[in-house]
């Protein structure tokens, strides 16, 4: 888009620097300096009017969304996908792969078994089995918040996802690991998925032994994780010795 005249301009934020030609963005609520700090050093400026924007960013309630994707221009992309919550959200994800497992039975067989509250209360109750381990998650949370081990079945929240703990994971030289792909999805129909050849391996700092009910696993599954990116296999089989070691994974 070219050039915009933005001084003394309702529709513009005030103090703002660009090129002379720019992409516009309309941003709906707050949105975190990690995201304007890097517009506006790049020239992407910020709107009032929905218009004059390219670039729509901010995910919306599904009511909204849908109706504000169905004004959208050819020039304008938004930033989401309406309903991106239903594998976002740990509880919709759950129903989801519990429909598609219904359908797809050898093919979806990588989740334990989950159970949401209170929907699933008395179902969980009826299979609650002693000598497991069942893992606690806020439904609608991130970065390992509020996630511990089942102890007291009177502790259990009243809004909540219960998994079964899976007590023999994969790992690398006794520890624990996660990783992470990194996928853009820019159409639905026809589907265009593309995933960057990069991507990160975090490792846990500590050896992996069951641990006791009740005790919060947020260090132990987020929080004091080693990331490593490293080239091969070798080097992360001698890296992870390392906890400075920062590296990343080309796939």
């Amino acid at each position: 888009m070219q050039k915009p005249n933005i001084n003394e301009n309702p529709n513009f934020y005030s103090n703002q620097t660009y090129s002379n030609y720019c992409i516009i963005y309309k941003a709906y609520k707050n949105i975190p300096e990690c995201l304007t700090i890097p517009f506006e050093k790049n020239g992407i400026i910020r709107t009032r009017n929905f218009l004059l924007a390219n670039l729509i960013w901010k995910l919306l309630k599904f009511e909204r969304m849908s109706d504000l994707i169905s004004k959208l221009n050819d020039y304008q992309r938004y930033n989401h996908f309406p309903s991106t919550w239903q594998l976002g959200r740990k509880d919709n994800l759950w129903k989801n792969f519990f429909r598609m497992k219904s359908l797809f039975v050898k093919e979806f067989n990588f989740m334990p078994l989950t159970y949401i509250f209170p929907e699933d209360k008395n179902k969980f109750h009826k299979n609650y089995d002693k000598e497991k381990m069942y893992i606690i998650k806020p439904v609608a949370s991130s970065r390992g918040r509020g996630i511990r081990l089942l102890g007291k079945l009177k502790n259990i929240p009243e809004r909540c996802l219960i998994s079964e703990y899976i007590s023999n994971p994969l790992i690398i030289n006794n520890k624990k690991f996660d990783l992470r792909l990194y996928v853009v999805i820019t159409s639905y129909n026809p589907l265009k998925i593309y995933l960057y050849d990069e991507g990160l391996v975090r490792f846990a700092s500590e050896d992996y032994e069951l641990i006791d009910k009740d005790e919060d696993l947020q260090t132990l599954e987020n929080d004091e994780g080693i990331n490593i990116d490293v080239d091969d296999e070798e080097n992360i089989n001698n890296n992870i010795k390392n906890v400075e070691i920062n590296a990343k994974k080309k796939f």
